[in-house]
């Protein structure tokens, strides 16, 4: 007996049985492959990553052509410098999200090393928040993207690529 593999297939498997019939409306069985589940799943983790890509990219080009005054910060020429490399970094890391979305199962090495960077610097966020407060709600979303988000982005990508193997396998 076939058992889902995932919160998806669990889905689509409870839409299956509990699937009600409308009166004089002819079903064809409900019968979702394994391989018709991954599709689906494998095309939602693919638009994740697109609006992931999307908020790094613009978040990262606002940075880079505004600078400080992007974020209403000091005209201080240091700090511009600061922002404006660290806008860079997350417009390229908006780049490699959408360079990993039409092979998305194949592209595990790219989807672990943005991860890495971002969870890396969310640690390093936090402890600013930690040590001087939260300076402005925008913080606190970040936050939540870097360690909650992205993480999960990253064990999705994971298991659509180890589904991917063993369907390919079998």
């Amino acid at each position: 007996m076939w058992a889902p593999t995932s919160p998806v297939a669990e889905y689509f498997h409870m839409a299956q049985i509990y699937a009600v019939p409308r009166p004089g409306v002819r079903y064809a069985p409900l019968a979702w492959t394994e391989a018709e589940i991954l599709a689906v799943e494998r095309k939602l983790l693919q638009i994740s990553v697109a609006l992931a890509g999307f908020a790094a990219v613009g978040f990262g080009l606002a940075g880079v052509l505004f600078g400080t005054t992007f974020m209403g910060l000091s005209d201080d020429v240091v700090i511009d410098s600061y922002v404006r490399f660290l806008k860079g970094m997350t417009l390229a890391i908006g780049f490699v999200y959408w360079s990993a979305i039409p092979d998305i199962e194949k592209h595990g090495e790219r989807i672990s090393l943005v991860t890495f960077i971002l969870v890396g610097g969310a640690i390093a966020r936090l402890m600013a928040v930690i040590s001087h407060g939260v300076p402005t709600m925008g913080i606190l979303f970040s936050l939540a993207g870097e360690l909650i988000f992205v993480p999960l982005l990253w064990l999705w990508q994971r298991h659509v690529a180890s589904v991917a193997r063993r369907t390919a396998i079998t």
